[in-house]
């Protein structure tokens, strides 16, 4: 009971003070106490919110960056090489690659939302949306995890196929190609395993977690 006290939960640096500094704070101690991180997570919507958002967008980045260089057209090369129109034009292009990347990452964590309340109900846990919501939110490092690993499996893909292991891109693909695609996948599967632990610790800890409500004195609860 004294766990599941609104007052128990101080709130992550994020969502104490938005900024710079917070974010970097927060992600780096979830992926290194996320226990503790959970255990102190406050339930509210917004800075949830807000920090998935940035989580998202970063990742996105990350992941569309690169790719659009190697299997991807590439709008700024294009642009140096005289094959494109204008600025504005390549930028708006990669600028709606990269939303649609997020959007794609905001609909596998709203589904990793919905999946955590009901396995918690099977359980007889009680995880409501709002504290499922913050830890798929404070999971979201792992989104950023997942688009680091899979650059680097990108990156080993590539030497790979520069000792002539991969017979390229520019052709259909044969079996080898195929196992040497395998590289980024196996990189991106490591990724989405950071966010499926940091999303199990998270409902391990938030799972009888209570949202402070207004005129709630401290110290007592603020549901039944």
């Amino acid at each position: 009971m004294a766990d599941s006290l609104p007052s128990a939960r101080s709130g992550t640096p994020w969502q104490n003070r938005p900024g710079l500094t917070s974010w970097l704070r927060t992600n780096v101690s979830m992926l290194r106490r996320s226990v503790h991180m959970f255990r102190i997570v406050r339930l509210e919507a917004r800075s949830g919110s807000t920090l998935l958002a940035a989580n998202l967008l970063l990742a996105s980045m990350i992941v569309i960056a690169p790719w659009s260089g190697i299997l991807l057209d590439n709008p700024f090369r294009n642009l140096a090489w005289g094959r494109s129109g204008s600025m504005a034009l390549e930028v708006l292009l990669t600028l709606g690659r990269v939303l649609f990347a997020a959007a794609g990452f905001l609909l596998l964590t709203l589904i990793e939302w919905l999946g955590i309340q009901f396995f918690a109900n099977r359980r007889g846990w009680r995880l409501t949306p709002l504290a499922a919501w913050q830890v798929v939110a404070h999971a979201s490092i792992g989104r950023v995890a997942t688009a680091i690993t899979s650059l680097i499996g990108l990156i080993a893909w590539l030497n790979v196929s520069f000792f002539g292991y991969s017979g390229g891109i520019s052709r259909l693909p044969g079996a080898s190609d195929w196992l040497v695609l395998g590289v980024p996948a196996a990189g991106a599967l490591l990724g989405l395993l950071i966010f499926e632990l940091l999303v199990y610790t998270g409902v391990r800890q938030c799972r009888y977690a209570n949202r402070p409500q207004p005129n709630t004195e401290r110290g007592q609860p603020a549901q039944a």
